[in-house]
């Protein structure tokens, strides 16, 4: 058996866009983008499955919002949606918050494999620092694409 050096790194890139709007109207009120690399646990998760290692499925399903300067967690939820197109390496996950389950300052969003509803759970896929402001009167949603590329 051969080991052959892989000439082109792969890298996986997170593109968020999260979308602040009225709850009434629906009528967008702030968007704030960020992209953002996956934590060293996450793709530790995608190495041993690689490897036939099952201890994670590899399932991003829960997302987290964190507050403070040492930005704790917060509100956790499971995702709206999740799809694929493997034509393009791409991974497409949304969360949805309503006015009335969530309303703070965020300082940081993270999303987990195999999370759980109990704060703590799950083995942290990415986490980026955030500036977000939602009141009880604005619906939050978070959709992120994850492309895995050949450098």
């Amino acid at each position: 058996m051969f080991n052959h050096r892989i000439k082109e790194p792969v890298k996986i890139i997170e593109n968020i866009t999260c979308t602040i709007r009225d709850a009434k109207t629906g009528k967008i009120k702030r968007v704030y983008k960020h992209k953002n690399t996956v934590q060293l646990a996450g793709r530790a998760v995608v190495s041993r499955r690689l490897a036939n290692n099952t201890t994670y499925t590899g399932i991003i399903n829960y997302g987290i919002l964190c507050t403070g300067g040492s930005p704790a967690e917060y509100f956790r939820k499971l995702n709206l949606s999740a799809t694929y197109d493997d034509a393009t390496a791409k991974a497409y996950i949304s969360w949805f918050f309503t006015a009335a389950e969530v309303s703070g300052t965020f300082t940081q969003w993270r999303n987990v494999i195999d999370g759980a509803a109990g704060a703590g759970t799950g083995q942290e896929w990415t986490r980026v620092n955030v500036s977000w402001v939602k009141s009880t009167s604005e619906t939050l949603t978070i959709d992120a694409i994850y492309t895995i590329n050949a450098v």
